[in-house]
């Protein structure tokens, strides 16, 4: 039921703070397009950052594959391209949602401090990339950032990726040299690509937290049908599959939304028959 997968999924707020890299979880939360998968995703974040955790939200992964205004050359990776736009918009949202925070997490990899001037912490990371002179590293800078949170140890964290199945849609919506850019050539893509036809790589474990990805696909051509899914994307037993509301679920629905004052004349039965219709059974 739809209380079930709810409960499911947020089992990990009572014991994520806990997690360490050999059981941290993940799910993939999968179903109906219409069903409320973005929304229950958002909804999870929202109460994650209220309850203290730190919650890297990527709502459109989609536009970071496809939907960015142009691609340079990495400077960092070679043979790899940067992606300023859509990857900047992410790391904006993520300092302006937790600036109390990141200043308090390491890097915990030379590497990157070294790529971002010294840097020491993630609050470090970002006053750098976000800078003018530095903003078409942001595809880097996200995946370095996604690193460093999979180290984090003083929060617990949340990566929550909406439209996550874009990840691995061919070919991205880019061009250098007239030449296609594949997902792979992206630094940010494969960061975010948490979990894969083999389930989840050690590197993309995260130390004390919790991926929730959303299998959405509701923007722009499909080129993996389901199958070609469920082979890029391993789904037992990472899956939580959302469905409509029961009928039982759907007048308690109903029945909230009246008492808040969204309806004002009650509703009979074909009224109710219509509504379930209209919202696909997710009112």
């Amino acid at each position: 039921s739809r209380g079930d997968a709810a409960a499911t999924t947020w089992t990990f707020g009572r014991d994520a703070a806990a997690a360490t890299g050999r059981d941290a979880r993940r799910y993939l939360l999968t179903g109906a397009r219409g069903v409320g998968k973005s929304v229950a995703l958002a909804s999870l974040v929202a109460r994650a950052r209220a309850d203290g955790w730190l919650a890297l939200y990527v709502p459109n992964a989609w536009d970071l594959v496809h939907l960015g205004d142009y691609v340079v050359p990495s400077k960092h990776v070679p043979g790899k391209f940067e992606e300023p736009a859509r990857c900047r918009e992410v790391l904006e949202a993520l300092s302006e949602a937790h600036a109390d925070k990141l200043g308090a997490v390491p890097l915990r990899d030379e590497a990157a401090e070294a790529r971002w001037s010294g840097a020491e912490t993630i609050g470090g990371l970002l006053d750098e990339a976000l800078k003018g002179p530095r903003r078409e590293e942001a595809s880097t800078a996200l995946a370095d950032v996604r690193g460093a949170l999979g180290r984090c140890v003083e929060f617990p964290v949340l990566v929550a990726i909406d439209e996550y199945t874009a990840l691995f849609q061919e070919p991205t919506g880019y061009f250098y040299d007239a030449d296609p850019i594949a997902p792979e050539d992206l630094p940010h893509v494969d960061a975010l690509r948490a979990l894969g036809p083999a389930g989840v790589a050690p590197s993309h474990r995260l130390e004390r937290g919790v991926h929730v990805l959303a299998a959405s696909v509701s923007r722009g051509p499909a080129t993996l049908d389901a199958r070609g899914l469920r082979e890029a994307v391993a789904h037992p037993p990472f899956e939580i599959e959302m469905r409509g509301y029961d009928d039982d679920e759907f007048v308690a629905a109903v029945d909230r939304y009246r008492a808040a004052g969204y309806f004002t004349e009650p509703l009979d039965g074909n009224d109710l028959e219509v509504l379930k219709m209209a919202t696909q059974r997710n009112p």
